[in-house]
């Protein structure tokens, strides 16, 4: 091919010189005649020099075409062998190609594709070959399996032995192996990625388990730890229990084997896990609070045996709903104003609250806590200036009846007698309360067990009033039967009439009071509502001539400002100010609200046609409700702010904090989580954070 392209273009040449000559010549001749065009002269080579690059690309393209034929020629006879992806072709048939050797005749045998597998057959070329090597080897010379293929059939098996046997076919062997591992479950890192996911899966199934025994003793208020936890102990505490528990119904757990540094059974982890449940409740209150963009705050104080703890709860709207909370429990160092002001701030930074506008405070009546110059409503308001001091009306309310009867002599004898016949009847209780249940059940009477008295909480007095009258014949007949001189003298005094009748007028006085009190521990009773509760229940008490005790809740509840409390009861669908816009801006510039006037007197009309299509407020929080963001802005700012407000103190958690503590001190442990880290602060908010959603699975991928 080479020789002809040459042949080709040396004749092409010539004749180009030819006609060059010619032309020559003929122009020569008629030089004298026509002037030369040089246009056409470089025209004419530039159509010459494309017609040999044209005559040069076929003959190349003649010469690649060939070239290519010979390739695909040479590897037709391998195309059978198979490749990396479908592995060695072992091709078998009933008979193959025989060759002479000699005077024998021999040929391939498919059995042999049994003892070698990574023997391979080409049908084109009558020959083996080994496809590991072929395909996998490197650097193997002068091998017959891998460059021209064996045909030699009777040494063949001779030259398969020894072929196995060579260390660069062993290796081809084991990239072949890896490859196809590879292929099929990945490579390393791919494998080492997938088994990690699986454990990543079993850790978290393993920990969703955790945290489930968690949050449920957390809600329940148990203990986690117990005295003592080793393997043989039969009182190794309620968490330990309860993932024992789990795992004689749980599969999982069954076959799981979690690795030492990763059960999450011991002491240390549990508080982590405490806490971060804890945690995550506390996100959630904070999460809500901050687009409504106001709170109140209530604090008491709570003793724990060993410490003074400071209960911190908040009030605000979400959703509209009022919602109050547990915030944090924090050990107080000190018990002057200023330090107990320092750790209210102090929670609410770590909370994140300190930018938020805290609209109320509400704590007892104590002086260090309600003190207007000095005490910590002073000092909390130079940091929050729109926080007004509210003092609890349970408080007030218990105050009021503590403080009247104890002017009352006979209010004295009579509870003082009625502890005495509790403890008669519980110091003994194989001799003296056996006889009173059954004198109760020979008697035909409800099994009533007597109540004792509480200096703080007056509610629990109605109780033991109550149980005393109903099982009076029973006290009675039982103190007789005693005959001590203890039991002759209390049933001369519980005989009298002035006790019968102080009995009967204390279970009334107590009744119409009891019904206020559990209505003050309501969470959804705004401050409007409150007030007129309060009227009434001092209305019922003029016509009961008890005037001390109306003129002494007057006084108690009068505590906030005048013309703000104006402007909270103009918020009240029940008030006879109700939508009143002197009120409503006095409330309003309080808390630097720009209420517009038109607001106002649209929502008059619009609650008005609420309620004639059958849609009438019951209460603040409806109107807040029924009132659209977009057309009242600065009016449900200002509900906002009087459904904040809060009317008393968060009773069912702080007092719940106090029975948790103590709980802990009956069973003889110091703290209520029982751990030795002291996480009881963290432990008390999943007891008292019921109402919040304690689904912690969530924990588990953060």
């Amino acid at each position: 091919m080479p020789g002809f392209h040459h042949d080709f273009l040396n004749s092409l040449k010539g004749e180009t010189e030819r006609e060059s000559e010619d032309e020559s010549d003929h122009q020569a001749s008629t030089s004298q005649t026509e002037e030369v065009n040089p246009v056409s002269e470089v025209v004419e080579q530039i159509d010459l020099q494309r017609e040999v690059e044209e005559t040069e690309t076929e003959a190349g393209g003649e010469q690649a075409s060939h070239e290519e034929e010979k390739d695909q020629e040479a590897a037709a006879p391998l195309c059978d062998l198979g490749d990396k992806d479908t592995g060695p072709r072992q091709v078998k048939l009933n008979s193959y190609p025989e060759d002479s050797f000699g005077t024998q005749k021999s040929a391939f045998h498919h059995s042999w594709f049994a003892k070698y597998t990574w023997l391979k057959y080409s049908v084109n070329l009558n020959a083996a070959f080994c496809f590991p090597c072929r395909v996998f080897g490197k650097n193997i010379k002068h091998d017959a399996l891998v460059s021209s293929g064996c045909r030699n059939w009777e040494k063949a098996l001779s030259v398969f032995s020894k072929h196995d046997m060579t260390q660069s076919h062993k290796d081809s062997v084991v990239a072949w192996k890896g490859y196809q591992a590879t292929s099929q479950q990945g490579d390393v890192v791919q494998m080492m990625m997938s088994a990690n996911a699986h454990e990543i899966v079993a850790r978290r199934d393993y920990l969703k388990r955790i945290v489930a025994v968690t949050s449920m003793l957390g809600a329940q208020g148990l203990p986690f730890r117990g005295h003592e936890e080793s393997a043989e102990s039969t009182s190794r505490g309620n968490f330990l229990a309860c993932m024992e528990l789990l795992m004689t119904f749980d599969p999982f757990l069954q076959n799981h084997n979690p690795p030492s540094n990763a059960t999450y059974t011991l002491p240390v982890s549990q508080n982590e896990m405490v806490e971060c449940c804890a945690q995550e409740v506390t996100s959630v209150i904070v999460f809500e609070i901050t687009p409504s963009k106001m709170y109140s705050i209530m604090a008491d104080e709570a003793r724990d045996g060993r410490s003074e703890q400071l209960a911190v709860c908040v009030r605000y709207v979400s959703e509209g709903e009022v919602k109050e909370r547990f915030l944090a429990l924090s050990e107080l160092m000190s018990f002057d104003a200023q330090s107990i002001a320092d750790k209210l701030q102090e929670q609410l930074q770590i909370n994140g609250l300190a930018h938020v506008k805290c609209v109320a405070q509400t704590y007892d009546g104590a002086a260090v806590m309600s003190g207007p110059i000095g005490g910590v409503q002073a000092r909390f308001r130079r940091l929050h200036p729109e926080a007004i001091y509210i003092h609890c009306y349970a408080h007030e309310l218990n105050l009021v009846l503590c403080h009247t009867c104890k002017a009352v002599t006979e209010a004295v004898e009579l509870f003082a007698l009625l502890e005495s016949v509790y403890s008669f009847f519980t110091t003994s209780l194989v001799n003296h309360h056996s006889k009173f249940k059954d004198a109760q059940s020979r008697l035909g009477l409800a099994a009533v067990e007597l109540v004792q008295l509480s200096n703080t909480r007056w509610a629990c007095r109605l109780q033991s009033i109550n149980a005393v009258l109903q099982t009076l014949p029973a006290i009675f007949e039982c103190l007789s039967a005693t005959g001590s001189p203890l039991a002759i003298g209390i049933k001369a005094k519980l005989s009298m009439f002035s006790t019968i009748y102080a009995l009967l007028m204390f279970q009334t006085l107590l009744s119409i009071t009891e019904g206020l009190h559990k209505l003050l521990q309501k969470e959804t009773l705004d401050l409007a509502e409150a007030l007129i509760c309060k009227d009434a229940v001092c209305d019922t008490l003029k016509e009961l001539f008890f005037p001390c005790l109306v003129a002494e809740l007057d006084e108690r509840f009068a505590s906030v400002d005048t013309e703000l409390l104006k402007g909270i009861q103009a918020c009240s669908p029940k008030s006879e100010t109700f939508l009143n816009e002197v009120n409503l801006k006095e409330l309003a510039g309080h808390y630097i609200t720009d209420l517009k006037t038109g607001q106002v007197l649209v929502a008059r009309n619009f609650i008005a046609r609420k309620a004639d299509a059958g849609n009438p407020s019951q209460d603040m929080l409806a109107v807040y409700n029924l009132l659209y963001t977009d057309m009242f802005p600065s009016l449900k700012e200002v509900l906002q702010v009087a459904l904040t407000v809060p009317k008393a103190l968060f009773d069912a958690s702080t007092h719940k904090v106090e029975r948790k503590f103590g709980q802990s001190r009956s069973t003889g442990h110091t703290d209520p989580c029982h751990n030795s880290d002291g996480n009881g602060g963290l432990y008390l908010t999943l007891i008292i954070s019921k109402t919040v959603d304690n689904s912690f699975f969530h924990l588990i991928k953060r």
